[in-house]
């Protein structure tokens, strides 16, 4: 009797309206028929008329079935019931068979798994008619077809990046010529009975494209009839996207869900809400999870797995917490089948970071134990996996060829895939020199009886100068939005050279670091020209509070170079500390706040001190009485018997939250797409 139950509705189920035919040339929606009044276009958009525009409703031709004409509530309930029915009869009988996917859209879903719990999730909460009117919404936001292509047209270099999920090498190549170039970019719509995933991922993809614009291309677009501002309209797309579709399980339980998530998530990171950006990765790992893609051989599934797991622990550093895919496994089989030096850099990165966080919270854990007051670090431990973490970024760097190394300038007679290639490779090198600034900023401020000193400072002064070197590179190319996690970088990176040079300033004539002083404090005044420029083009607020954090700092710089003197310290996050005049506080990931505090000193100036240090004959001789490691603040101190100096916060911890930007793997092409080597980095942001 139950298994009736489908078919004895069938004729309703099926029934055709029939429509009155539209006479050629003419427009009318269902809508202005039901209220008796003329249909008029909307010059602002060619999908909806003034009329559903003004009243916010859904635009439906009459050439498409009219929506009211749907089967009352009742009977879609009933519907609805069988079909549940339906669905648990076939998971009693049929062994081993596989539901069908849950929406036209989907090549797989929730319901794809092995165990029964899984597969009711797949049971859509939609009906017919709903879906049919969510589409009919969603396909009355686009603007006109020219209007898309001029979006598209105005975004620059970086279009591509939004067809990057779909186009082959030949595409890519093809793309070089401008007839076909505009041909495969325009995004074209179908008809508003279309399932929303896919009118969302064309949604965003727009949002996306009019982030990047540059000032000039939104001052062109701002001339078409868009309905409102550049950022407003964007901003419009995107949040229509997450209010209708990301925001809905059941409409992201599939591969193309899961892109316009990541989509999404890659929008919020270029706006600067990491945190949101966090929150919708990790609803992007669950789900992908529960579709068994961590297992999966499918290439796309592979790549897209592989980029949540890139995308949870970039974020994770930034944010400082903890990444939630401990199994290393799939990244070491994945260092097997890509061939590329951007590619492989990629997946060894994901396996440091992943040990870069888990000695982070090793050592949080330490300094806020009760058994540990002081609030120090002398993990022997935590020092030693830091150095095993250098080697394998070193190992990391002769695995590539020595050639790769050097970047080349970006300009416009590049064409676009020279341009994504020569992007992605400066990304990877930036990424890589970050990676050694954050690991061993760490111990910059901590006593120096376990640790190298010298060492580390001298790696994170290399490494941040070849960081920024890169950053203006690419930002005198790449101005706008899209790579906000640069900025971070280039702060962090920036703010860890001036804190070296301060601590040098206490040394005075014996100050190692002076000769290279000035070449740095000119990359830093370029890095803050740079932010500057970001943040008045695009009135960006935090590239204006980065510009701003470095002039302090600076400032701060140049008045210990000329006697003034300054004490580092460290603070937890449960620790308030008060506002006063000259101080800077610099929250970091993990380890609380760092405090760079004025202190008036009534003793004689360090800089008289030194040439004591250097009479000493034991020094000379290689005799000294300052161990490797030590320092010479204590031995001076004891030397001189001045109890008025101190060198306080001399030996606190620096750990700059790493502010860094990701990219998105090469997702969801086809099966040849390896061939282009550079895809994997061509969306940059934080992240």
């Amino acid at each position: 009797m139950s298994s009736s139950l489908p078919t004895s509705r069938t004729p309703s189920r099926n029934a055709v309206v029939k429509r009155q035919k539209i006479r050629k040339g003419t427009f009318s929606c269902w809508e202005c028929k039901h209220r008796k009044i003329r249909c008029v276009p909307n010059p602002a958009s060619s999908v909806v008329c003034t009329s559903c525009h003004s009243r916010g409703l859904v635009c439906i031709g009459q050439e498409f079935p009219d929506p009211d004409n749907v089967r009352n509530d009742a009977e879609t309930r009933i519907d609805h019931l069988e079909s549940m029915v339906t669905e648990v009869i076939q998971q009693r009988t049929i062994s081993g068979a596989r539901p069908q996917d849950c929406w036209p859209a989907s090549k797989r879903s929730i319901g794809e798994g092995r165990w029964p719990s899984q597969q009711l999730l797949a049971i859509p909460l939609y009906t017919e008619s709903s879906m049919a009117g969510l589409s009919g919404h969603l396909h009355s936001i686009f603007p006109r077809l020219s209007t898309i292509d001029q979006i598209i047209r105005y975004s620059g270099p970086l279009k591509l990046a939004v067809h990057v999920l779909y186009l082959t090498k030949k595409q890519y190549s093809a793309s070089n010529n401008k007839s076909s170039d505009r041909e495969e970019q325009t995004i074209t719509l179908s008809s508003p009975t279309d399932h929303p995933i896919k009118f969302a991922r064309k949604l965003i993809q727009l949002a996306l494209c009019l982030q990047q614009l540059n000032a000039a291309s939104v001052a062109e677009l701002s001339r078409l009839q868009l309905g409102g501002p550049v950022h407003d309209i964007m901003r419009h797309y995107a949040n229509a996207v997450s209010r209708y579709v990301t925001s809905q399980d059941d409409l992201v339980n599939c591969l193309e869900g899961l892109e316009v998530l990541m989509l999404e998530a890659l929008f919020k990171l270029n706006e600067g809400s990491t945190r949101a950006a966090w929150l919708l990765f990790r609803r992007c790992i669950a789900i992908a999870q529960m579709l068994g893609y961590p297992n999966s051989r499918s290439l796309p599934e592979q790549r897209l797995w592989f980029c949540f797991i890139l995308a949870d622990r970039t974020l994770s550093l930034m944010l400082g917490l903890p990444f939630v895919v401990v199994d290393d496994e799939f990244v070491n089989e994945r260092l097997i089948v890509v061939s590329s030096p951007a590619q492989k850099l990629d997946c060894w990165h994901v396996l440091i970071m992943g040990r870069i966080i888990a000695r982070n919270l090793r050592i949080q854990r330490r300094r806020r134990s009760p058994q540990n007051q002081g609030g120090q670090t002398n993990g022997i431990e935590e020092y030693q996996e830091t150095q095993s973490i250098d080697a394998e970024l070193k190992k990391v760097a002769r695995l590539v060829p020595s050639s790769w190394w050097n970047y080349k300038d970006l300009d416009n007679s590049l064409s676009e895939v020279e341009m994504a290639e020569r992007t992605a490779i400066i990304l990877a090198q930036m990424h890589h020199h970050f990676l050694v600034v954050i690991l061993h900023q760490t111990y910059l401020l901590w006593d120096a009886a376990t640790y190298n000193e010298t060492y580390c400072k001298s790696a994170v002064l290399y490494a941040s100068r070849e960081m920024l070197s890169r950053f203006l590179a690419l930002r005198k190319f790449h101005v706008g939005p899209t790579y906000r996690g640069l900025d971070n970088k280039a702060l962090i990176s920036s703010i860890t050279l001036l804190v070296v040079h301060l601590q040098g300033h206490e040394f005075g004539a014996a100050n190692m670091f002076e000769h290279q002083r000035p070449r740095d404090l000119a990359l830093i005044d370029q890095i803050i020209k740079s932010l500057e420029k970001i943040s008045v083009l695009y009135n960006d607020k935090s590239s204006k509070s980065y510009a701003q954090m470095l002039k302090e700092l600076m400032k701060v710089e140049d008045d210990a170079a000329h006697g003034a003197n300054y004490s580092i310290t460290i603070e937890d996050d449960n620790h308030e500390m008060a506002k006063e005049e000259g101080r800077m506080a610099l929250p970091i990931a993990y380890f609380g706040t760092i405090s760079v505090t004025h202190v008036s000193l009534a003793s004689t100036r360090l800089a008289n001190r030194i040439p004591e240090y250097y009479e000493n004959e034991n020094h000379f001789s290689g005799q000294s009485t300052l161990t490797s490691g030590s320092d010479p603040f204590q031995y001076l101190l004891e030397s001189s018997g001045d109890s008025d100096f101190t060198a306080a916060g001399a030996h606190e911890a620096l750990n700059l939250s790493p502010l860094i930007d990701f990219g998105m793997p090469e997702l969801n092409e086809v099966e040849d797409m390896s061939e282009f080597n550079s895809s994997s980095n061509i969306f940059q942001f934080s992240s």
